[in-house]
């Protein structure tokens, strides 16, 4: 049992770490041309920094979950950040980048122990009635770590190197750790399970992940004509097909198929993948739209998409409490609808190169970012049982991540489409401008009509 006060000394530790982990992205993004002319290589050998990173850590979320639930929240996620700290220790001292890429994968595998056990840490810790609000300080956490990222990385860069991105953090690692040994409550081993290892299903889960995020991401890089996009396409559902037989017959399986049998969780999830694909399309064509079609500096232009983001700092806790009194739909279904609407206005405002209505759109779609997900996470952990929020977590990264990856797809195509499209139809020196800005328009009334058909799913998906 969690002594009185204790579950918001355990939120303030699991705050910290996620803060700590939401860095990476930013931070090591940010170094890409600087890793380009560091090892002499291309910008599509740098993406495999992390690409890789990625990878990994969707293979093995389900089989690290699985453990978690099994065995001891506590030990894995200590051993987890251990594994990621160590990898940023040896990062710096990477004389590849093949090397490094390597230990990114280390690293991948520790954010895979960590990232699920977070929401279930919290979700054990607090009561119903007060989940919401425990979430949303999460979401805060992580608008945080996603806004400060970009400018920490870049001012490391500027006043040192690139292996000040990985050294400086591990001070921050090992804090984390002595938290989570001090402040999480000691693991008792369920003794209501088999113990027996599914062998199987995690090398069925690695490889369909695997096959379905490298179709999706090549598809991304060089058009979805190539033919391994569509051989990697094509494996992907025949490998999950084996997967779902080989689970359905596990005494304990890795992925927890029966958990769909729950429809709040089922439709909060599926609402997560709307809202996902969205966020994605916004994070990968609003650099574009602002440096290639307004031509902003790329520190103003980071400054201006920072505001998506780091609106949660805000909203996220407020989402929270209004969940807590007045259950997730009604929060969730507001933040969907208040995303679409700002990215419709992106769309509008964006033709008029108005920055204060840019800037005015982004805060307005990042607060509807900010309502929807604590209270859609705090649908989908409470829809899980005690035993399995570990599991419930990894449902939430891994669609997460999946999605995000999708919406960098679908942005990309629509971009690339309509740009084509919009330079046919333009002439003058500012036409190839015009353009960008053009498409862009176009790609956010898409992810704003995603936005709404997601905020209908939410709804109908009945109380949680």
């Amino acid at each position: 049992m969690i002594a009185p006060g204790g579950k918001w000394t355990i939120l303030a530790a699991m705050a910290f770490v996620t803060l700590f982990l939401t860095l990476d992205g930013g931070m090591v993004s940010i170094s890409f041309p600087t890793l380009v002319q560091e090892f002499s290589t291309d910008p599509s050998t740098v993406l495999w920094v992390s690409t890789a990173f990625f990878l990994t850590t969707v293979s093995l979320i389900f089989t690290t979950a699985w453990v978690a639930d099994t065995v001891g929240r506590k030990r894995l996620f200590i051993a987890g950040l251990t594994v990621y700290v160590i990898g940023l220790g040896m990062a710096p001292l990477a004389p590849t980048v093949i090397a490094l890429i390597l230990i990114r994968m280390l690293q991948a595998a520790g954010t895979a122990m960590v990232v699920p056990n977070v929401d279930a840490i919290v979700t054990a810790a607090f009561p119903k009635n007060q989940r919401g609000r425990a979430l949303g300080l999460i979401g805060a956490s992580v608008g945080l770590g996603l806004g400060l990222g970009p400018a920490t990385g870049g001012l490391l860069l500027d006043a040192l190197d690139w292996r000040a991105l990985f050294w400086s953090r591990v001070p921050l690692g090992i804090i984390g750790i002595l938290l989570a040994m001090a402040i999480l409550p000691s693991d008792h081993r369920r003794r209501d399970v088999s113990l027996r290892f599914d062998y199987i299903g995690p090398v069925m889960l690695a490889a369909t992940a695997t096959t379905f995020l490298l179709a999706i991401n090549l598809a991304g890089r060089g058009g979805v004509e190539q033919l391994v996009v569509w051989s990697f396409a094509g494996a992907s559902p025949v490998l999950l097909l084996v997967l779902l037989a080989v689970e359905r017959r596990a005494v304990r399986p890795v992925l927890d198929i029966a958990q769909f049998r729950n429809r709040v969780f089922t439709i909060s999830q599926a609402t997560l993948v709307f809202h996902y694909i969205a966020n994605g399309m916004v994070t990968f064509l609003g650099a574009f739209f602002l440096i290639n079609g307004l031509e902003m500096t790329a520190g103003r232009a980071g400054m201006v998409l920072t505001v998506f983001p780091a609106i949660r700092v805000i909203g996220a806790p407020i989402s929270g409490m209004v969940a807590d009194r007045w259950g997730s739909r009604i929060p969730t279904v507001f933040g969907m609808s208040v995303l679409g609407v700002g990215l419709f206005m992106l769309s509008r405002v964006a033709g008029d190169v108005s920055l204060w209505g840019i800037v005015a759109a982004l805060a307005l779609s990042g607060l509807g970012s900010a309502f929807f997900e604590p209270p859609n996470t705090s649908a989908i952990m409470g829809s899980a049982s005690q035993g399995r929020l570990s599991s419930a977590g990894a449902f939430i990264a891994a669609g997460r991540q999946v999605s995000h990856s999708i919406g960098f797809v679908v942005a990309g195509a629509i971009f690339a489409i309509r740009q084509d499209v919009h330079l046919g139809a333009m002439v003058g020196e500012s036409s190839a401008a015009r353009a960008v800005v053009s498409s862009f328009s176009d790609a956010m009334v898409v992810a704003a009509a995603l936005c709404f058909v997601g905020a209908m799913v939410s709804y109908f998906r009945g109380r949680g």
